[in-house]
C-alpha cells in the first residue's frame, strides 16, 4: 500500500475571518518627504478583479510593492487574506 504524502497547497489558506484577498486601510507612503500614496483604502474580495490605471509616476508600482510586502507604508495597514503584512 502506497502512503505518499499529498503535495502542499500552492496558495495560502485564507484565515477563517478573512473576507478579502487584499485590503488596504489608509496606506500612505512617501520618499524623501514627498508623498506618493496618501491614505489609500480599498479591498478586493475573492473572485474580484481590479485594474490599476494611470499615467507614469502616480504610484501604481509603489502600491503593488506595498501589497506584496516589498515596501512598508508610513501609516495604514496592508492585509493579505486577513493577515496584516505591513508591520
Amino acid at each position: 500500500m502506497n502512503h505518499a504524502a499529498s503535495p502542499a497547497p500552492l496558495s495560502p489558506s485564507p484565515a477563517p475571518d478573512a473576507r478579502f484577498v487584499v485590503s488596504l486601510k489608509g496606506v500612505s507612503i512617501a520618499f524623501d518627504g514627498l508623498p506618493v500614496l496618501k491614505e489609500v483604502s480599498f479591498s478586493v474580495a475573492p473572485a474580484e478583479t481590479r485594474i490599476l490605471l494611470g499615467p507614469a509616476g502616480v504610484g501604481k508600482s509603489v502600491l503593488l510593492k506595498a501589497i506584496i510586502g516589498l515596501l512598508r507604508p508610513r501609516s495604514g495597514r496592508v492585509e493579505l487574506f486577513g493577515e496584516d503584512i505591513s508591520r
